[in-house]
């Protein structure tokens, strides 16, 4: 089993990538994707951006809970020094 962080892992994009018509114990069951970590905003919703993924503490601390980290975007907003040190991390 394969288990894959995306950044967000709830967008169209990322829910595409399973093959379609495929049920558990077929195959598709070799690879999870794990949901987003909630971001609890300023007037307590929850959302997903920031993305806590890519946030070098968080990575250290669930670095044992997935295999591949699927970036696909919401990096924007961090700087060049920032995702250096998440990668870092992730390495």
């Amino acid at each position: 089993m394969v288990r894959v962080a995306s950044v967000p892992a709830d967008h169209p994009y990322v829910a595409h990538l399973s093959p379609t018509g495929e049920t558990p114990g077929d195959g598709c069951d070799e690879v999870v994707r794990l949901p987003d970590p909630p971001v609890i905003a300023d007037d307590g919703s929850t959302r997903w951006w920031p993305p806590r993924i890519l946030d070098p503490a968080w990575l250290r601390e669930h670095a044992g809970e997935f295999d591949v980290l699927h970036v696909h975007f919401g990096f924007e907003s961090f700087s060049p020094e920032h995702l250096r040190e998440v990668v870092d991390v992730a390495h």
